[in-house]
């Protein structure tokens, strides 16, 4: 019986020994690390925010898990990925995506912000594009990485963002946390098209769309709509 605790006891020395001879000279080390969906951020960038994440350098006790590194506000996540034969990390970046331009009177600064509300690019303020300008007048300062506006309004603005009005064009769009709404300046009729941020604009923008088709009235001759009551819709 002591032969076989006399035994298990090397093999155990044996193991031990031999893997922290191997983990000091680095056999168990990440071998290569690649990086691929980066635009706006450098490689080298990457791998540095992979570093300060993960301090581990052994590639068998690294996670695969994603992260969202600190100070890269255009930087949805990184996602490690593991590749044990070639013991290779691979870094995939997911970055945020803009679907609208924010501007902000106090700093005069304007902001892209993507789908969960979060400033991550200065923006310029030019009007035709794409995206959508909206115009807020925050009680502090806003900087990169920061929320648009408050969460519960978010889903509102989110909506307007990336369901814009078809046929409809603004002059300008402003949003009003403290009155919790949306006012567009209609381009054609100088007419005020106010949304509630208290719930979603889908039913509004759906019936504005038919009175567009109808033009019974005509949207577009109208000096104000207004969709902040739900389920109700008042113009003159």
């Amino acid at each position: 019986m002591k032969k076989i605790y006399f035994l298990l006891f090397l093999i155990f020395i044996l193991f031990s020994g031999g893997g922290y001879i191997l983990n000091s000279k680095g056999f168990f080390n990440v071998r290569s690390i690649s990086v691929s969906g980066a635009t706006t951020t450098e490689e080298k960038e990457i791998i540095s925010f992979f570093k300060q994440h993960e301090t581990q350098t052994n590639f068998f006790l690294i996670k695969q898990n994603a992260f969202i590194p600190k100070g890269a506000p255009a930087i949805k996540k990184i996602t490690i990925i593991k590749d044990f034969l070639k013991r290779n990390i691979k870094l995939q970046v997911e970055e945020r995506t803009a679907i609208g331009i924010s501007c902000f009177s106090k700093e005069n600064m304007c902001f892209y912000f993507d789908d969960q509300g979060i400033l991550f690019a200065e923006a310029p303020r030019i009007q035709g594009g794409k995206l959508l300008i909206f115009s807020l007048d925050a009680e502090k300062q806003k900087k990169l990485g920061d929320m648009v506006i408050l969460s519960r309004f978010l889903p509102a603005l989110i909506y307007f963002a990336t369901h814009p009005p078809k046929n409809i064009f603004f002059n300008k769009i402003i949003i009003d946390e403290a009155n919790q709404e949306i006012r567009g300046i209609i381009s054609r009729s100088n007419g005020t098209l106010f949304l509630s941020l208290r719930f979603s604009p889908k039913e509004p923008l759906l019936a504005l769309e038919k009175l567009l088709e109808t033009k019974k009235p005509d949207p577009l001759k109208l000096s104000t709509l207004d969709f902040r009551i739900e389920n109700r819709f008042y113009f003159r």
